[in-house]
């Protein structure tokens, strides 16, 4: 977290903390990742945080922890038995290091929350960044938020004409609502190149 540099930033940090703090609607869940945070919860930290909980919410951060609660709040677009495990894992591991290192103050005396001594532990503790980050930066429409040290899923919204919509239909056989979102894991996992037909048919005119 730092001080915002510019109104403009500013605004952003607040609409961010805003949809935050109204976000936490649970979603009911497509799959159950319980058996993968317990398992890292076993393998990485020898099950010392006692009953750790999870749920897949509508909120903007990808993920977040609540340390007083032990409890691990996963963004929607997450709910799809196409995210491979290995994403699971990583974010487990990453959320269940914020309880074992508490926050610092950066040079400047604000609150940090990845000091330097998370990043370290993350990369000697976290061998399944690479493929996580990989398949996360692949699929997903991400975005670093400055002001508060985390990575936002970016809730991008197209609305599609009935002709734009038809256009779709006839090219993948696929029926699309007149508004949709890049964030929504059923887009994902009905066509790999759906996102990119939709941003075609956005410019597609009779």
């Amino acid at each position: 977290m730092r001080v915002p540099r510019s109104r403009a930033e500013l605004h952003r940090a607040l609409a961010f903390a805003r949809a935050e703090a109204g976000g936490a609607q649970a979603c009911i869940p497509l799959r159950d990742v319980t058996p993968l945070l317990e398992e890292v919860h076993a393998e990485y930290f020898q099950r010392r945080f006692g009953d750790v909980t999870w749920q897949f919410s509508v909120q903007r951060s990808l993920a977040n922890i609540n340390r007083d609660a032990r409890h691990i709040r996963l963004h929607f677009t997450l709910n799809s038995h196409d995210v491979p495990d290995d994403v699971f894992r990583m974010t487990f591991i990453h959320e269940l290091l914020h309880l074992e290192i508490p926050p610092g103050l950066d040079d400047r005396g604000f609150p940090e929350q990845h000091t330097p001594a998370f990043r370290t532990a993350e990369k000697a503790r976290n061998p399944h960044r690479t493929e996580g980050w990989g398949w996360l930066n692949d699929n997903l429409p991400l975005k670093h938020q400055k002001f508060f040290d985390c990575t936002e899923v970016v809730p991008r919204k197209i609305r599609l004409t009935p002709a734009q919509r038809d256009w779709v239909a006839e090219a993948t056989g696929i029926h699309l609502s007149r508004s949709v979102r890049c964030d929504d894991p059923l887009l994902r996992t009905q066509h790999a190149a759906l996102w990119l037909i939709v941003l075609l048919a956005r410019h597609h005119k009779e």
